[in-house]
């Protein structure tokens, strides 16, 4: 298969692929994976149900969130477009209940490819769930405070999943989803994303 989906309709699609099902499956039940599909269900974010989703990145305050943003699919490719929302959510407790806020006005923009030039199916599921796996406890380390050398291999096992499948023409959107979290990643592992020319 060539067109290439959003984070999460590319599982559903490996689903399907011999060999790698049982993968898929722990996926589909990763708690945080789960709520990160569940944003578009919430009924604050309705306006956004059709929308692709981005990979979640640890919010500032606590939970999580992710960049809402619509996706144009032709037969050889799938392009984001600029973001339209920004939600914000957790895996449980009072706060698990997404919410959505409008970060554009105007018309929605190309920003290229919505997955990276050359990854295959395959590679993207090993990426998320390499993504997935991580998020978590380095979220933990983060909310900690200053990085140590002990938050290195997290920090480098996140953002190399990360790099592999992010949408690239994303960068800054995902910078400004919580630019605390970008320099704390960058002290931990020594790389992360470019601070975006403008705010």
């Amino acid at each position: 298969m060539n067109i290439r989906w959003t984070p999460g309709l590319a599982v559903l699609t490996l689903a399907a692929c011999g060999g790698i099902g049982s993968g898929v499956s722990q996926l589909q039940a990763d708690p945080l994976y789960k709520a990160a599909e569940a944003v578009r269900a919430a009924p604050d974010c309705a306006v956004a149900s059709g929308l692709g989703r981005s990979l979640p990145v640890p919010a500032h305050g606590g939970g999580y969130a992710v960049l809402l943003y619509p996706v144009l699919i032709s037969p050889s490719k799938s392009d984001a477009l600029t973001p339209q929302y920004r939600a914000d959510f957790a895996v449980d407790g009072p706060n698990a209940a997404a919410r959505c806020v409008k970060i554009a006005s105007g018309a929605a923009l190309s920003l290229g490819p919505a997955v990276p030039p050359g990854v295959s199916n395959r590679d993207y599921y090993a990426a998320e769930a390499s993504l997935f796996a991580v998020l978590p406890k380095l979220c933990e380390r983060y909310r900690r405070g200053s990085p140590t050398a002990l938050d290195r291999e997290e920090a480098s096992a996140f953002f190399d999943a990360f790099q592999r499948i992010a949408e690239p023409g994303l960068a800054p959107y995902y910078y400004r989803l919580n630019p605390e979290f970008w320099e704390w990643l960058r002290a931990a592992g020594g790389r992360s994303l470019a601070k975006p020319a403008t705010p």
